[in-house]
């Protein structure tokens, strides 16, 4: 994964020496659990039918930031805006095959997706261009 200058000096002080290219994942609920010297997780499923893994998937992020923006009293936000506003960014800036590439997209389509958020911001330079 392609990650900038930024991205690498925020997420330093979680890698306990590995690099951002190996293999295991940078947050792990295991390991997390392990490090705030819990008892490790349970290796049956408990009564939700949920196992504590080695990765979070995408449904046990959803629940994490519910769980952290309800206790924050915060408004409810998921990792797919996130991602939705850092490709509409990226393409202000970058071609459609940029980022594609940058978001692991394997079609252009979906990528094109991403740029309807930019579309209005380009048209306004356009018209501002033409005078």
């Amino acid at each position: 994964m392609a990650l900038g200058a930024t991205a690498q000096g925020i997420l330093g002080g979680y890698l306990d020496g590995r690099t951002i290219a190996d293999v295991d994942p940078l947050f792990s609920p295991k390991r997390q659990r392990a490090e705030r010297g819990e008892k490790p997780g349970k290796t049956k499923p408990n009564k939700s039918g949920r196992v504590l893994g080695d990765r979070y998937t995408a449904h046990a992020l959803s629940r994490a930031i519910t769980a952290a923006a309800k206790k924050a009293k915060v408004p409810l936000w998921s990792a797919y805006q996130l991602r939705h506003l850092k490709g509409a960014e990226l393409r202000e800036k970058f071609s459609l095959e940029h980022v594609r590439a940058a978001l692991g997209h394997s079609h252009a389509s979906m990528t094109a997706h991403y740029a309807k958020g930019a579309d209005g911001k380009l048209a306004a330079e356009v018209a501002n261009a033409m005078g």
